[in-house]
């Protein structure tokens, strides 16, 4: 009888401890899976914050840095003010803000640096060609001089055939003493093509949609509601560095 009685009280303590044991994995368990979840909720709310971060971070920024070999630039290299124009010479709003930005170049002089860029838009049926005049007399050295005869001639070639927009063009180079022969054959050359197409993708990088379209200090300008607005900023920026 003992004996049996033992066993029964055995069996009875073995089946209390697995029990115990159960109720012991079963939370752990649960901890265990309610531990996971909030780390994977914490984890990816705070990717998602990242994301939405950078996604700010990038969306009104110039992607694409200054470079003092391979951009078209004026003023002060060393100005730590610089203004970014992505630009299409045949775009009528490009033309309209062509003297404010001349007006700002010549004003602040070596405290600002300005960089024209490349954004012949779609809808311009001579904009990639005017950009190739510009690049094809850059390559001789007169960038800007095409620069600004596009944009005060731009009402005399904009409803021009390309044939005639091109021998208008290669009038222009003529009147700047470039070598014609030079010209005309830079205007189809791939090394202009690439460089235009450089300024373009970087455009895109930087969420460029629209001309004119302006970077101040790396920063897209958003608020440009007039030529004021432009000069304001540029000013705002100067005297933060002083």
């Amino acid at each position: 009888m003992n004996s049996e009685r033992e066993k029964i009280i055995a069996d009875a303590k073995r089946e209390a401890t697995a029990h115990k044991r159960k109720i012991i994995l079963r939370r752990v368990s649960i901890w265990g899976g309610t531990l996971l979840l909030l780390t994977a909720m914490v984890w990816g709310l705070a990717l998602l914050a990242s994301t939405s971060d950078n996604n700010l971070a990038t969306a009104g920024t110039l992607s694409e840095a200054v470079s003092p070999i391979i951009d078209h630039a004026k003023g002060n290299p060393n100005a730590k003010v610089v203004l970014v124009e992505y630009s299409d010479f045949q775009c009528p709003a490009c033309a309209s803000f062509y003297p404010a930005v001349r007006n700002l170049t010549s004003k602040y002089g070596e405290q600002i640096q300005f960089v024209y860029r490349y954004f012949p838009l779609p809808q311009h049926d001579k904009g990639d060609l005017s950009a190739r005049a510009a690049e094809a007399a850059g390559a001789q050295g007169k960038f800007w001089e095409m620069h600004d005869k596009l944009f005060n001639g731009q009402a005399l070639w904009t409803d021009k055939t390309e044939s005639e927009a091109t021998q208008l063009f290669t009038d222009y180079a003529v009147e700047l003493g470039l070598d014609k022969a030079n010209f005309t054959a830079n205007l189809t050359s791939p090394m202009v093509t690439s460089r235009i197409q450089r300024d373009v993708q970087g455009g895109i990088g930087s969420n460029v949609d629209a001309t004119p379209t302006f970077f101040l200090n790396g920063m897209k300008l958003t608020n440009l509601a007039s030529y004021a607005d432009l000069e304001s900023d540029v000013a705002g920026a100067i005297n933060e560095t002083k």
